[in-house]
């Protein structure tokens, strides 16, 4: 990978990483989640108006499945975080991303990644098997741990996570990066919206906002300039890098 892409995925880890330490300690993640995509949407509305971005026809098929996997993602990890811990549920739902990502980039993309990044990918699912662990005598307690919901849940945001990393791969070749990931949120805002009307879980919003606007606000700001920072580093290397 090259230096400057594997700076904005260590850049953007850190970000990542620190809004959702905020999103745990939320209300109502769902809430949360609503209302940290309406704040990325409007508060970098004038932004995507100054790129004055044109869209290619074979563009918006792409941004609407995103759009999709995003909602699937943010569905997936309020629930698995309303039932579990943080520890948990991050590094699952986060760590098992590359495993599956490796497996859609490799057979729709042709991706092919060298021994070092295989050898990045093992020790990513060592570590996700090992982190929950005391002692090695506790050695089987991953495994036990997949019958539980939460893990189960943080593992389908993991799939969901692949399924919309793998479809901005793509994305990413055909509309610029800033342009493209603010198109995908305000999808996402749009079908996240649907979600919560369908479910009638629109009614703790208020009250998330009244609690929590400043952290809705940070998370919000620093959420999508995240996924920039990866977004760039996709144009620069692989999607199994990145």
């Amino acid at each position: 990978m090259p230096p400057f892409a594997l700076g904005l995925v260590l850049s953007a880890a850190v970000l990542h990483a620190s809004y959702h330490l905020l999103y745990k300690k939320s209300l109502d993640k769902e809430a949360f989640s609503w209302w940290l995509l309406c704040v990325s949407t409007v508060a970098y509305f004038p932004l995507f108006l100054a790129y004055r971005p044109s869209i290619p026809a074979d563009g918006w098929p792409l941004i609407l499945a995103s759009g999709a996997g995003e909602t699937m993602y943010f569905a997936l990890l309020a629930r698995a975080y309303d039932l579990g811990d943080l520890s948990l549920v991050y590094p699952l739902a986060r760590g098992s991303a590359p495993l599956f990502i490796f497996l859609l980039a490799f057979s729709m993309l042709g991706e092919r990644v060298a021994a070092l990044g295989m050898l990045g990918i093992g020790l990513v699912a060592v570590g996700l098997y090992l982190l929950p662990l005391r002692s090695l005598d506790d050695i089987i307690l991953p495994l036990r741990a997949l019958r539980d919901r939460p893990a189960r849940l943080a593992l389908l945001a993991g799939m969901a996570i692949s399924a919309y990393t793998v479809t901005d791969k793509v994305g990413v070749r055909l509309v610029d990066p800033f342009p493209y990931i603010y198109l995908v949120l305000a999808v996402t805002l749009g079908f996240f919206t649907v979600y919560l009307l369908v479910t009638h879980r629109i009614g703790p919003l208020p009250h998330e906002w009244r609690a929590n606007k400043v952290s809705v606000s940070l998370s919000g700001i620093l959420g999508l300039f995240t996924y920039f920072l990866v977004l760039k580093a996709m144009q620069r290397s692989t999607v199994l890098c990145a």
